[in-house]
């Protein structure tokens, strides 16, 4: 049987999809689900290769289904997430993520907290998430206890991510 996509809808800001795959031996189920429908297809080639890898490999495994939260990001986007992390769980967070980026930390922190304002700075600066260009994801942790968190980043390397990052409340897989 060849690929076959059905598209959930009606879920309010969530569209499900469930894809049926072929594997070596038979057809297996590959599920995940999208916050927003049609999110991985903003991602580059070979992010979007390895997310449909990695729920086909953590469906193997019987891990719970995979719930992707954010792809690819406008500087708008990425200043929503930012500015929801700093709402949410203060400075050090931003450090800690963007550790690379700590004067265009210092640059957002000292601009009005709006994503308009943000968005700006982001724009001028080097790109600070692979969110920007495609090569990011994200993962919804919910639902995964310790160990299936931790397998699930083996199996994100294993199906072409080069980092696996446990953040407070997903895990961020990129190129």
């Amino acid at each position: 049987m060849g690929s076959q996509a059905r598209v959930a809808l009606g879920l309010g800001v969530v569209a499900g999809v469930v894809l049926l795959m072929g594997v070596a031996g038979g057809a297996g189920a590959m599920a995940y689900t999208e916050k927003r429908g049609g999110l991985l297809d903003g991602l580059t080639p070979r992010t979007r290769e390895a997310a449909l890898k990695l729920a086909q490999l953590a469906a193997a495994e019987g891990l719970p289904d995979l719930m992707w939260t954010s792809g690819r990001r406008s500087t708008i986007e990425q200043a929503g997430a930012m500015l929801y992390k700093l709402q949410k769980w203060g400075p050090d967070e931003l450090f800690s993520v963007y550790k690379s980026s700590r004067s265009t930390i210092d640059r957002l922190l000292a601009a009005p907290r709006t994503p308009a304002a943000w968005a700006s700075i982001l724009a001028d600066a080097p790109p600070l998430s692979k969110h920007l260009a495609g090569e990011a994801v994200d993962v919804r942790r919910w639902g995964f206890t310790a160990e299936q968190l931790y397998r699930l980043g083996e199996l994100a390397i294993a199906a072409g991510f080069g980092r696996a990052l446990l953040e407070k409340d997903h895990l961020h897989l990129q190129l």
